[in-house]
């Protein structure tokens, strides 16, 4: 089971193990109202120049 293979690991990993609890869950709404506020910055920063649509659509470069 996932606690016994929890158990194996060191304290900072079993961290990344544990569950989520209903005060971790986000409203759709909350998701919607934050993607507005997103999206809103990023319109300013292309209407005033700083960033181009080509910057938010690029795909990130990887070092190999």
């Amino acid at each position: 089971t996932v606690e016994k293979l929890q158990g194996y690991l060191p304290g900072k990993k079993q961290a990344m193990f544990t569950p989520k609890t209903t005060d971790d869950n986000v409203s759709k709404r909350e998701i919607d109202e934050s993607k507005g506020k997103i999206k809103a910055q990023l319109q300013k920063k292309i209407d005033s120049g700083d960033i181009s649509i080509d910057d938010v659509l690029a795909a990130p470069e990887v070092e190999e």
